[in-house]
């Protein structure tokens, strides 16, 4: 393996990563596609800086702090099936979701007055997120997820670059949304989103096909 691709595997895997976290119907895509329609592309587009910022917060936590103290066999395998459940299940309620469907992560109404108080429209996807500790238990599973299935080693460059890929997919797609939300209006409908989570929801799904083959071969090997 060339070591261009070693820089280059975990920006891709991150890239998607990125993706998956973020395109789901839920309430910063809503709100982004609601500001975007009101108030144009950089009122929303800073929406979704702002989740950016805090979302990394989150992975960077779960990528190099909690999953970096899994050195047990035992712990791992634990954590890499409760990461197939988790993504299994995700994956599917994505895959089936209804354009009508409310939000996939849902909102509380201490986040709605806390949000709505903020002054700029970044600190509106920064709070967003903030509160929302679904999104701190997302990483810790995605990123189980990865690790156990080789996608991305446990050296300090991979997961650096690993995060870097999830900023960067974070942000094109934020940047999309916000666009075609100013350009488009009511066209870009819920609708789209659903058919656009469905994808999240397929690729979800393809990754837990990959962690249930890793458990495979280690409980293979154990024998």
């Amino acid at each position: 393996m060339t070591t261009p691709w070693l820089i280059i595997k975990p920006l891709l895997v991150g890239l998607f990563s990125g993706w998956i976290s973020v395109i789901p119907v839920g309430p910063i895509n809503v709100t982004i596609v609601h500001k975007g329609m009101k108030d144009g592309f950089w009122s929303a587009f800073l929406i979704g800086l702002g989740a950016v910022c805090m979302e990394l917060i989150y992975c960077t936590l779960a990528i190099t702090g909690i999953i970096a103290q899994i050195d047990s066999v035992y712990v791992r395998a634990g954590m890499e099936l409760v990461s197939f459940i988790l993504i299994t299940f995700l994956g599917i309620r994505f895959l089936v979701i209804h354009k009508n469907s409310p939000p996939v992560l849902s909102e509380t109404k201490i986040e709605n007055k806390i949000y709505s108080q903020a002054r700029s429209s970044f600190l509106i996807g920064f709070t967003q997120i903030l509160f929302n500790p679904i999104v701190l238990l997302f990483w810790i599973t995605m990123g189980t997820g990865v690790i156990s299935s080789g996608l991305i080693k446990l050296s300090s460059l991979s997961k650096t670059l690993y995060i870097c890929g999830i900023g960067i997919g974070m942000v094109l797609w934020f940047w999309f949304l916000a666009f075609h939300a100013a350009k488009y209006g009511q066209k870009f409908s819920d609708r789209t989103l659903a058919q656009i989570t469905r994808i999240s929801g397929i690729l979800l799904l393809l990754l837990s096909l990959i962690i249930c083959r890793r458990i495979f071969i280690e409980l293979s090997s154990l024998n």
